[in-house]
């Protein structure tokens, strides 16, 4: 069972846990933001997310608190337990998960899972156009190499809440943040947030348009953008 709590720029979702402990998880921007919430989401950010994933701290500080980006987190006993970084993108009818993370002390416990079901649900109860969505990119589970127990496991996270890995995207690549590094090879991850099918076609083009442009804050033009496109099967 859920409530939803507005207060100034906080909006809580408060779940029972186990043993009567509970956790609270919340979107807060502007002056909710504190000195020990950023300590403690950096902390986590930067153990979770290797260099070629992680934008400049800094930076992504300033776009949460600049509204730019939203920020959800996961609080348990007054100590934040996780964090999630979203970007609505209301002209592609989407919201694309950049960050989720969890205090690796804190791991196995199901706030990873509570706090991606708090954002769809959000996204459920937002007066989005209908055919929107939660769209995330994650390793390839069968990498050339062979494949990985760890990301298997992370695309069955996601299914077993809804998502579903977008087929018409098997070939995804996205930039690396270490400059010089090679574009590393994804794939696409839709939760919809009412009952449509997996976007392809010009859906799909106008989501990895609005990914790439917005998301990633790249040119329309850019040689990364047009190689995806080309390379999506439906």
């Amino acid at each position: 069972m859920s409530a939803i709590v507005h207060a100034r720029n906080v909006v809580s979702f408060v779940r029972s846990w186990p043993r009567l402990s509970r956790m609270r998880i919340y979107r807060t921007v502007g002056d909710a933001l504190t000195v020990d919430c950023e300590a403690a989401v950096e902390r986590i950010y930067r153990e979770s997310f290797p260099a070629s994933e992680r934008d400049p701290f800094p930076e992504l500080w300033i776009a949460i608190t600049s509204g730019k980006r939203d920020l959800t987190v996961a609080e348990r006993d007054e100590s934040v337990v996780g964090f999630a970084v979203t970007v609505a993108i209301p002209d592609a009818r989407c919201v694309v998960l950049e960050y989720i993370a969890v205090d690796r002390a804190r791991r196995g416990a199901g706030a990873g899972g509570q706090l991606f079901d708090a954002i769809v649900e959000a996204g459920r109860a937002h007066d989005y156009a209908r055919g929107a969505g939660l769209l995330l990119e994650v390793e390839r589970p069968f990498p050339e190499d062979g494949p990985s127990e760890d990301r298997r496991r992370r695309v069955e996270f996601y299914e077993r809440r809804g998502g579903e890995l977008v087929d018409c995207a098997p070939e995804f690549t996205v930039p690396s943040l270490t400059p010089g590094e090679s574009p590393r090879e994804m794939r696409l991850i839709w939760v919809p947030f009412d009952p449509t099918p997996t976007p392809s076609g010009e859906r799909l083009r106008a989501l990895v348009r609005a990914l790439f442009t917005v998301s990633y804050e790249l040119p329309p033009r850019h040689e990364i953008l047009r190689t995806n496109l080309e390379a999506l099967v439906c």
